[in-house]
């Protein structure tokens, strides 16, 4: 549990701290706060990262003052599906890759968040931004695979904490 609550923190502080890293597009982030989250579902634990990810999206959200925003609101529901999504895939195979994982869930992260905002809108004008949104997404979930098949790697040495 040690672990769940340390990751959970992490995600939360680079949750903040990426807001205050420009990003190219109007709408959008850089996604590094999911590392946490594609870290222990490496580990194989899946219900912890549901709890991870609402953790940091929640708390995350209140400390920059976005909480039950519009973007909150698409960051979770993005954010749970790219799990079960990521989830899904890691049961299927023990022989997944993190970087195959890790795009899944920025794949349907991304989609999620676009088809909410859609709904929103009541139009789909905001699926324009999907094309660059997944670019841009793809290049983070590589990121956060090489980041979180590292972080793995000292976890299993025992060498964390």
């Amino acid at each position: 549990m040690v672990v769940v609550a340390v990751l959970a923190a992490f995600g939360v502080a680079i949750y903040v701290v990426e807001r205050l890293i420009p990003f190219p597009l109007p709408v959008g982030r850089w996604g590094l706060s999911n590392y946490p989250v594609l870290t222990i579902i490496l580990c194989g634990r899946a219900p912890d990262a549901l709890l991870i990810l609402i953790v940091k999206s929640v708390v995350g959200s209140m400390i920059i003052g976005s909480f039950l925003s519009p973007q909150f609101i698409m960051g979770l529901g993005g954010g749970i599906c790219a799990v079960l999504a990521m989830w899904a895939l890691e049961a299927c195979s023990n022989k997944v890759s993190a970087v195959r994982v890790s795009v899944t869930g920025a794949t349907v992260n991304n989609v999620i968040q676009v088809l909410i905002a859609s709904a929103m809108v009541k139009n789909w004008a905001p699926t324009a931004y999907l094309p660059v949104l997944l670019i841009v997404g793809e290049i983070s979930a590589v990121a956060n695979a090489y980041l979180a098949w590292k972080t793995v790697i000292i976890l299993k040495e025992g060498r964390f904490i």
